[in-house]
């Protein structure tokens, strides 16, 4: 966007105007906001995914009715036709039972089948046991060694910045801190709770009563602004190297971490689904992906699974389409990314829901073995299904029909009419209808736990950190933070479950103030703020001995300490709190003559 910067626009206070104006023209227009732009021209891609349930009727297709005791395929299916080796006879074999589906359930063995035996049960892990307050939930997920390494790079890229070009003020582009970095991460939170993620960033600075005065205190806008452009996820003077064999090599070390993070804090439920977010961006970058179902239409793809229930995200997976030659070049398969994130729930009896883009009967067959059962909607293409389970004109609106094999169950049921939704499921066993719907209980169990990842999708935006920027590692590091915000508030609450929960703004906003604490009480120290901010800082974050001054027996010392140096002896005393103080941190005031009469007459 022309003349914006991180969602600022050139409008708003005439001060803050001015002074904004003065500090980008110092910075040349090819050095703002494009450290991390590819040298590759946008590239959009029209993603494949299509979630849609109901499939209509094609008007070729005419009710077939089935004889014997099962319903017939129509065609091999995918495993049997990548079985070269195998003899003819096997092939055979094979054939007919993946393509076989009874119209009554198989006989089922005396003992139980074993399905949804949890072996882990679901809450904190040993490393989030001892999580006391918000702050330490968040550092479950983007832990200090992801902070100190986000300091280091931010810092290399500031001094290779200030080499190149002349700053009027030193503290402009001064090196950043753990402590600013911190701050600046409780920044964004407390503007997201604001719902401020694009509102011009001088109004929220605003000191005519108008802004968000903690934010004036914190840090003031040029350095918010100069941070948001600076930040950095890894050594650039590497970067090139490692994109030969990585197109995610700005942000891999953060993106792994938080990920590993993310898997080791959380045992998840016993159902968990998986599904696609879309984080909104436009700007230089070759995966970006066009999906019209999703409200932000284009930008960057990410593979997730969630819990269904407490919408804890377990895993997910950045999609950046072909990767070169290397150790990241995987496949994009659906039934491979399914496989990619399920590692962390392997053999522990849990169920996945996923919709019809996933979906395969060879997806369901490979889960059981992994001791992992299924649920999820069918294209109406794929060849294991009957001809009978299609939609068409001829059935009955809510009608189910059936089909059985071996630990699973294919189900057609009839919504309205020409309108058909398919579903495979190896967690069920009967053919169960609702009494009150009339439909299949696999539907069922299919709606309330396909929304997990568009239910946490909908909570990122809701008080979204985002800003607008050109740099996609940038945009994708905003996502992680939108995530660790939700799956600190989880962890916290887990630990924290008495009664006393709080809406998710509350925490999110007790976040942003812990996350900003430690720099608003250095800031405190700071004398050349503005009197407002001064007066708001030493009324509330001030780390001084002022207010338990009348129990330190200070007036009978005639010596003492400088309170804010203290490496000063000095006899002054602070006329209002009656702590030493120093000439150096000290004010003298001037008084006419004729003002000081008539002070004298007054007292």
């Amino acid at each position: 966007m022309p003349g914006t910067q991180g969602g600022v626009t050139m409008a708003g206070n005439d001060n803050l105007r001015d002074g904004l104006l003065d500090f980008l023209k110092e910075e040349p227009k090819s050095s703002i906001d494009d450290s991390d732009i590819s040298d590759e021209e946008e590239k959009i891609v029209q993603s494949e995914h299509d979630s849609y349930s109901e499939q209509s009727a094609d008007e070729t297709e005419e009710a077939q009715i089935s004889s014997g005791d099962f319903f017939l395929g129509r065609g091999k299916p995918e495993e049997v036709e990548n079985t070269r080796s195998a003899s003819k006879s096997e092939v055979n074999q094979q054939d007919d039972e993946s393509l076989k589906w009874y119209k009554n359930p198989t006989k089922r063995p005396s003992k139980g089948r074993g399905k949804n035996i949890e072996k882990v049960l679901p809450g904190l892990t040993t490393k989030t046991r001892n999580i006391t307050d918000e702050i330490s939930a968040f550092q479950a997920i983007i832990t200090p060694n992801m902070i100190n390494d986000i300091v280091r790079c931010t810092n290399i890229y500031i001094e290779s910045k200030r080499n190149m070009i002349s700053y009027s003020r030193e503290r402009d582009c001064q090196n950043t801190t753990v402590c600013e970095v911190l701050a600046l991460f409780g920044t964004l939170f407390l503007i997201g709770t604001k719902k401020g993620s694009h509102v011009n960033v001088m109004d929220l600075w605003n000191s005519d009563g108008t802004g968000i005065q903690i934010l004036r205190a914190v840090m003031g806008y040029k350095r918010f602004l100069f941070l948001l452009r600076s930040l950095q996820f890894d050594d650039k003077s590497t970067r090139n190297e490692r994109k030969k064999t990585d197109k995610l090599a700005p942000i891999r070390s953060i993106l792994d971490s938080f990920v590993s993070n993310c898997k080791n804090s959380y045992n998840v439920s016993e159902y968990v689904t998986i599904d696609e977010m879309l984080h909104s961006f436009r700007g230089r970058c070759s995966f970006v992906q066009y999906m019209p179902s999703k409200p932000a239409k284009y930008g960057i793809q990410i593979f997730a699974m969630c819990d269904a229930k407490s919408f804890y995200t377990s895993n997910l997976e950045v999609y950046c389409g072909q990767q070169p030659n290397g150790i990241y070049k995987v496949s994009n398969s659906p039934i491979d990314i399914v496989k990619r994130l399920i590692t962390p729930i392997e053999n522990s009896g849990r169920n996945l829901t996923t919709d019809n883009w996933y979906s395969s009967l060879t997806l369901a067959k490979y889960l059981l073995e992994k001791k992992i059962t299924f649920i999820g909607t069918l294209r109406k293409n794929k060849r294991e299904i009957p001809t009978e389970f299609l939609p068409n004109k001829n059935r009955q609106p809510q009608s189910s029909l059936f089909g059985f094999q071996q630990d699973t169950i294919l189900v057609s049921y009839v919504p309205r009419k020409n309108k058909a939704v398919i579903l495979l499921s190896t967690m069920h066993d009967l053919p169960e209808v609702d009494e009150e719907s009339h439909k299949p209980k696999i539907i069922l169990s299919y709606n309330q736990t396909k929304g997990a990842v568009d239910t946490v999708d909908k909570m990122c935006a809701a008080y979204s950190i985002s800003r607008v920027t050109r740099r996609w590692p940038l945009a994708l590091f905003f996502t992680l933070l939108n995530i660790a915000g939700i799956n600190s508030q989880i962890l916290y609450f887990t630990k924290h479950s008495a009664g006393n929960q709080c809406p998710r703004r509350i925490f999110l906003s007790n976040l942003a103030i812990a996350l900003m604490k430690e720099q608003l009480i250095m800031r405190a120290q700071i004398i050349t703020l503005p009197k407002d901010i001064r007066a708001f800082l030493q009324m509330s974050y001030m780390d001084t001995d002022c207010g338990t001054s009348e129990t330190q027996p200070t007036e009978s010392r005639k010596r003492g300490r400088c309170k804010l140096c203290t490496n000063t002896n000095t006899t002054q005393k602070c006329c209002k709190c009656k702590q030493f103080i120093c000439k150096k941190h000290s004010k003298t005031m001037i008084i006419c003559s004729n003002c000081e009469v008539h002070s004298g007459s007054d007292s």
